[in-house]
């Protein structure tokens, strides 16, 4: 089969990293560049932020990974599972596929 003469058979390599820059080696076209100065984001204080507010939802689970505590990370992560299960069981409402097609997970306790 015969692309599209719009369409070039010619492979695109790009070199480069992710956390830096990245360029098409065939044009030198810049593919991807991280170096450039960055916008701070402002936020809220987390006392301040509401219960579905992204940072604070996910603030157990952050904390648990710095730290090293990934038990603590999974505890909080999957209480925000729960949460969210629950969250669309309402939306969804009690006759919903969803909700008779719930699959339940075992429990497995993790030992150090």
């Amino acid at each position: 089969m015969t692309p599209p003469p719009h369409v070039s058979i010619e492979p695109t390599v790009i070199e480069g990293t992710w956390h830096t820059n990245s360029k098409d080696l065939h044009t030198g076209a810049v593919f991807h560049d991280v170096t450039s100065p960055k916008e701070e984001v402002t936020v809220a204080p987390i006392e301040e932020q509401s219960e579905w507010e992204s940072r604070k939802l996910w603030f157990g689970v952050a904390k648990g990974i710095r730290e090293g505590d990934f038990e603590t990370a999974a505890t909080f992560k999957g209480k925000i599972e729960v949460c969210s299960f629950r969250y669309r069981m309402v939306l969804l409402g009690s006759d919903s596929y969803a909700l008779k097609t719930q699959i339940e997970r075992p429990t497995t306790k993790t030992t150090r």
